[in-house]
């Protein structure tokens, strides 16, 4: 929505959906992704790109255990006090992502916002 909505950068939510498919986003949290078959239709995105998306998420899903019933997914026995605790956190603050990344410092992690990083 907001690639179209308020960035500018598709016309509307099909050219949107394309683009995130073109670009190897294969997950939609929202419910854009209603607007693939129009996006095929439109040739904006081929079925074959539909499908390789598709195929990928399934491989991480199944890979994650998330069609595994609980007992046999040990992720389902972390504990969600367990996420972002302090250990964690703590642990990850020396983090360098590559040599050739352009990003050459560590990552602090603010807790008051989980979706926000800073560099040191």
């Amino acid at each position: 929505q907001n690639f179209y909505k308020y960035h500018g950068v598709a016309k509307d939510a099909a050219e949107a959906c394309a683009l995130a498919i073109k670009s190897g986003v294969n997950l939609n949290c929202g419910n854009e992704f209603n607007s693939l078959p129009e996006a095929v239709n439109r040739g904006l995105v081929t079925e074959k790109e539909v499908d390789v998306a598709i195929s990928q998420l399934l491989r991480t899903r199944f890979k994650l255990g998330l069609f595994d019933t609980p007992n046999e997914n040990p992720f389902a026995q972390i504990k969600e006090e367990v996420v972002g605790c302090k250990k964690h956190i703590d642990l990850t603050s020396g983090v360098i992502f590559s040599k050739s990344s352009s990003l050459q410092k560590p990552l602090t992690f603010r807790i008051e916002n989980k979706y926000r990083y800073r560099s040191m």
